[in-house]
């Protein structure tokens, strides 16, 4: 068990001559704090790295839409983290590659004419340590901007094929300045419990 901090190295670039295709690669190294405790224990003292690799292809739709896009991302193709302290001093582990297919649809809502944005993707998580129920989930999304986009509420569902671990989200951003213009914002995310779970999980993040 470890606590896993990371600095992450990227680079990004257009492969086609209109933008709408592009590429990223992070190139990351992992530690962890060697004095961190958690429930009174000592954790691991671990170095290692990964690395990721992402596609974006984005199509316009000025007829049906904004735009639709398909991305394909995979985190840890290569990965691997070493125990530098007991237990398991000497140890290396190999970090377990996980695959994301999504896809996403940038539209006008139609009685409004609101930005809407709706997005799927598949995730795969390639662990011997999972069953087939656990390795798999789809993620579903949707978001509505309203007030010359300054507020959007949002709404998910992570839908595990283990029914006991699926859950549904709940969410909205609020943006001082307009999208064209920097400015502070605030983004909340309320997690529904899973089954297996007994409490939510709330989460707050301030942009700039």
């Amino acid at each position: 068990v470890f606590q896993e901090n990371i600095f992450a190295f990227t680079y990004a670039t257009p492969l086609s001559p209109d933008n709408n295709l592009s590429m990223g690669i992070n190139v990351k190294y992992i530690f962890n704090d060697g004095d961190y405790v958690a429930d009174q224990l000592l954790l691991n003292e671990v170095t290692g790295y990964g690395v990721d690799l992402g596609f974006l292809y984005r199509y316009p739709m000025r007829k049906w839409g904004r735009e639709f896009a398909v991305g394909l991302d995979l985190k840890d193709i290569a990965g691997q983290v070493r125990f530098n302290s007991d237990p398991g001093a000497g140890r290396e582990v190999t970090l377990p590659s996980v695959s994301t297919l999504g896809v996403a649809w940038k539209t006008n809502e139609y009685f409004t004419s609101s930005d809407l944005n709706l997005t799927a993707d598949l995730v795969y998580i390639n662990d011997p340590s999972f069953d087939d129920n656990a390795n798999r989930r789809i993620n579903l999304g949707g978001e509505m901007w309203f007030f010359k986009k300054r507020i959007a509420p949002r709404a998910g569902y992570e839908l595990f094929f283990n029914r006991q671990l699926s859950r549904a989200t709940l969410g909205i951003s609020f943006r001082m300045a307009a999208p064209d213009k920097s400015g502070l914002g605030l983004d909340y995310a309320f997690h529904f419990p899973s089954e297996n779970d007994t409490e939510a999980t709330h989460w707050f993040t301030l942009n700039y």
